[in-house]
């Protein structure tokens, strides 16, 4: 191939490709044409009619295209951020709801009567990790969330604490859906924001400078001890009587397995879990990423454009946080879709992982 990727990637794609192009990779300060034509682009108001008009607890956690935190994802892995009008317009009832429900604690905490309060800081995490994510990390609001977050996480990460786990012992009584998976001692979630990292803390940490308390996170996560934790944690109590299943780990597919070993769900979050990472200079630096990288790039083609396996970039019904939202908008019935998006996903990689210019695409 005589053209460079990123040339063949702005005649090949389409509109939510070349826009990220544009806006993330060359750094175009002209975006107005391609803004358009992202806005005008059909997935894109696909997922801007996902968005519900109501807002409520209910609606920020679960596998449906409608549920925040799915529709949010979407939107910002296909370029959407802070700035462009229609963003801030179908954002701000969201922002809006969050500053008020923050201020539902005299402090401005975790700390609050509620009929669920359990679930209250997991869902308030949600909400600040994507709009981070999105461009508005800088409102008050998200950052005492996150920075709350960080604060929670301290304690373990910093002193590489893994005794997660108290005996099904009285009073606690093992219920039908723990399937044998452990109970989660109460005293780490006190008030419900767990002092264990979820996928949703480092997605809000990727958009914060590197720090110590950050990098304590990164490391106490690509450690052996971590993935030898059980998948999703466990069995959360949550008073009087109830249990509930618990999830969102972040888990690294390919950390102890070699990648051949790992099912589809595992190597379906492979890259997004890869670009995840690859924010942090901890994870730039280590092992498990710099595998992931070479694992990625064994998909080369002879022309220098790569085609991952058709798994690895799933577009399915499902949660967006394991990758089944991975699809950039390209027409999957065409043959080059895989390849368009394999090599633009290359691209972002070797740019956070080089942290320098792209001098092989270029």
């Amino acid at each position: 191939m005589k053209k460079s990727l990123i040339d063949w990637l702005m005649e090949s794609s389409g509109p939510i490709i070349r826009y990220k192009i544009l806006k993330e990779i060359v750094k175009s300060t002209d975006l107005r044409k391609a803004e358009e034509e992202l806005l005008n682009d059909d997935v894109v108001r696909y997922w801007f009619l996902k968005m519900p008009t109501q807002i409520d607890f209910n609606m920020f956690h679960g596998s449906f295209d409608t549920n925040f935190e799915n529709f949010m994802g979407k939107l910002v892995s296909m370029g959407l951020h802070a700035g462009i009008e229609i963003v801030d317009k179908k954002t701000k009832p969201y922002r809006v709801w969050f500053e008020n429900e923050l201020d539902k604690s005299p402090d401005r905490s975790f700390k609050i009567l509620d009929p669920k309060p359990s679930f209250r800081p997991f869902y308030l995490t949600i909400v600040a990790s994507l709009l981070a994510m999105a461009g508005y990390v800088y409102e008050p609001a998200i950052q005492r969330v996150l920075e709350l977050r960080l604060v929670a996480l301290k304690k373990m990460s910093s002193k590489k604490d893994y005794n997660l786990y108290i005996p099904w012992d009285p009073p606690h009584k093992e219920p039908a859906l723990a399937k044998g998976r452990p109970l989660v001692n109460p005293s780490l979630y006190e008030y419900g924001s767990s002092q264990f990292p979820s996928i949703h803390d480092i997605n809000g940490f990727s958009t914060f400078e590197d720090s110590k308390e950050i990098d304590d996170v990164i490391n106490y996560i690509m450690t052996p001890e971590y993935h030898k934790i059980t998948p999703g944690y466990g069995i959360v109590f949550v008073p009087p009587k109830h249990y509930y299943s618990m999830g969102w780990d972040v888990m690294l597919p390919g950390f102890i397995r070699d990648f051949n070993e790992l099912d589809n769900f595992d190597l379906g979050m492979l890259v997004q879990r890869a670009y995840l990472m690859s924010h942090f200079k901890k994870a730039r630096k280590s092992d498990w990423l710099n595998k992931a990288f070479k694992h990625l790039q064994s998909f080369r083609n002879n022309c220098g454009t790569y085609s991952f396996p058709k798994n690895y970039l799933k577009e399915s019904s499902g949660y967006w946080v394991t990758g089944s939202h991975m699809g950039l908008g390209e027409d999957r019935r065409k043959r080059n879709w895989i390849e368009i998006e394999s090599t633009f996903w290359m691209l972002k990689l070797q740019q956070l992982i080089d942290n320098k210019k792209l001098n092989d695409f270029i």
